[in-house]
């Protein structure tokens, strides 16, 4: 009786888990699809050397507590604190998605039941939501990613699904 009261506090904590890190992790994304080049034009901001997130009706530096992923847009009724300025939905879109996401592929993961298979899955997994993340929200809003990004999201989905055959295979086999 006490090794299934671990498994499922185990199930909830890998799931509460996956969703705690997905909560910043949409904002950060946020900030990749705002910045991202495309195709045609030259990098404006590196991912790797960012500026200070502005509003982009003002350029006034957002405080840390105006980043707070979905609680400050939520609390600032998704407005700049300074100026106003309407903060778009899709933010509170993708900070509110890739949680869930996460904890619903956290969940999927749970359902293979052999922990030990987790590893490629979850990482290319993971990789992929969040280029996923970042891609559809790009192209619904009519911007076209450089080549190299579409390429590497194909490697992504590639991996990922030589990964998955290779662990399906693995369970039949064993």
């Amino acid at each position: 009786m006490s090794i299934i009261a671990t498994d499922a506090v185990s199930t909830t904590a890998w799931i509460a888990l996956a969703a705690l890190v997905g909560w910043p992790w949409g904002s950060f994304l946020n900030t990749a699809v705002d910045r991202a080049p495309l195709a045609g034009q030259p990098a404006s901001e590196s991912m790797l050397h960012p500026s200070r997130s502005r509003c982009r009706g003002c350029s006034a530096a957002l405080p840390w507590y105006d980043l707070v992923p979905i609680g400050s847009w939520l609390l600032l009724r998704g407005r700049c604190r300074s100026c106003g300025t309407r903060i778009g939905s899709r933010t509170l879109a993708l900070e509110c998605a890739t949680p869930a996401l996460f904890s619903g592929y956290a969940w999927l993961l749970e359902q293979i039941g052999d922990h030990a298979a987790w590893g490629a899955l979850a990482g290319f997994g993971f990789a992929t939501l969040s280029w996923l993340l970042v891609a559809v929200p790009l192209l619904v809003e009519g911007r076209q990613p450089r080549t190299g990004f579409l390429a590497f999201g194909i490697g992504l989905f590639g991996a990922l699904a030589l990964t998955a055959v290779v662990t399906v295979l693995d369970a039949v086999a064993g």
